[in-house]
């Protein structure tokens, strides 16, 4: 990440005739990857929790069964592996409310030092770089993983709800989301397409938020191996120039 230079005065404010204005002397260039990193990761937060707290709600409504890759068969509901709905909620709840938590307090932290004049020098460690990179790279392998196993999980059960509703039944329903004003007895239904929907949809956008913000850390990677480079290609130009400049007639006298 290109670090911006930050201009500053001790009076920033001059008075003028119709009240104080802002002096001229005083500017700041905001980081905006930094402030973008930040939001993106805010966003993550939120979108980890839209998905993790529908699947919760719905799986307690259902008595502790998981929706997804489940099937009805007659008046039966053969419900999907408990610890495919437990795994998809936890995986987005420790990577995106924990984590994407934690990264967004750090981030918001360095922005206030950025706006300040000053930076977070913890963020911008080469080895910290990297380290995050590679856990981001295996978070969105997972919500990729995440995304696609809840909806294909709900699709199956949809396709089974409705084939059901109208072999044994004879209800002629049109969507999925009909099922929910169908009589579940003891079971509460009432609000189960409407979770899986909220959570299939914030599921893909923190998907989405996860590539954005990977490619964004690799950028800052790339941008920061390049300011290395070019330190170190400097230094060892300024060595090789005082290396060879011929010594003045007083060094050659000292020297023998």
């Amino acid at each position: 990440m290109i670090r911006p230079k930050v201009y500053s005065s001790k009076y920033p404010y001059e008075l003028h005739p119709s009240g104080m204005k802002l002096s001229k002397e005083f500017s700041y260039t905001v980081d905006i990857q930094l402030v973008a990193q930040t939001i993106i990761y805010y966003t993550i937060m939120v979108f980890g929790s839209m998905v993790a707290i529908p699947i919760i709600i719905t799986t307690n409504n259902f008595h502790g069964n998981c929706l997804l890759y489940a099937d009805v068969a007659n008046d039966r509901i053969l419900f999907g592996n408990f610890a495919t709905c437990s795994s998809v909620a936890y995986i987005h709840v420790t990577t995106g409310v924990i984590y994407g938590g934690i990264q967004a307090t750090f981030h918001t932290y360095a922005v206030i030092k950025n706006l300040k004049g000053s930076e977070f020098k913890f963020l911008y460690h080469h080895a910290v770089n990297i380290i995050v990179l590679c856990i981001n790279i295996v978070i969105t392998l997972l919500s990729l993983i995440c995304s696609c196993v809840i909806s294909i999980g709900f699709s199956r059960w949809c396709n089974s709800l409705l084939l059901n509703a109208s072999l044994h039944h004879g209800y002629h329903l049109q969507d999925c989301s009909q099922g929910e004003e169908l009589d579940w007895q003891a079971i509460n239904g009432s609000t189960f397409h409407s979770c899986y929907s909220l959570a299939t949809a914030a599921s893909w956008l923190s998907l989405f938020s996860w590539l954005v913000q990977t490619a964004l850390n690799m950028l800052f990677y790339v941008q920061q191996k390049h300011e290395l480079l070019q330190g170190s290609t400097s230094s060892l130009c300024s060595a090789e120039s005082s290396a060879s400049q011929p010594l003045s007639p007083a060094d050659t006298s000292e020297r023998f």
